[in-house]
């Protein structure tokens, strides 16, 4: 019910001041840090739970992508540990949007507070 709304609900807002925002692209790996990375692991482990990328195009190499669970390298697995570490490192990447986002702004609302 929350989603249908929001869906059918408008309301004015304050203009979004752009020169607020900066643009992070996150880590990325470019061709002259790295011009043959055949061993280059999407989805490799990091503290901050954020892996490195590599830009589209980039020079011979590949990029496996997977949207069952997969391994550091992007490849199908099963294997309960490897889980286990993939869970970890997107609860470290949740845990790192909840500090960089706003509270959430409540209008008109009986129910919630900020």
């Amino acid at each position: 019910l929350g989603d249908q709304h929001l869906n059918d609900s408008y309301f004015t807002v304050d203009e979004l001041d752009l020169t607020k925002i900066t643009i992070d692209r996150g880590k990325i790996i470019f061709d002259d840090q790295n011009p043959f990375p055949k061993d280059y692991k999407r989805y490799a482990w990091h503290d901050s739970g954020i892996s490195p990328r590599i830009l589209p195009g980039h020079s011979k190499a590949v990029v496996y992508a997977d949207s069952d669970e997969h391994t550091e390298a992007g490849h199908i697995t099963e294997n309960t540990e490897v889980r286990k570490q993939m869970m970890q490192k997107r609860m470290r990447k949740l845990e790192g949007m909840r500090q960089e986002m706003e509270r959430p702004t409540f209008r008109n609302c009986l129910y919630f507070s900020a």
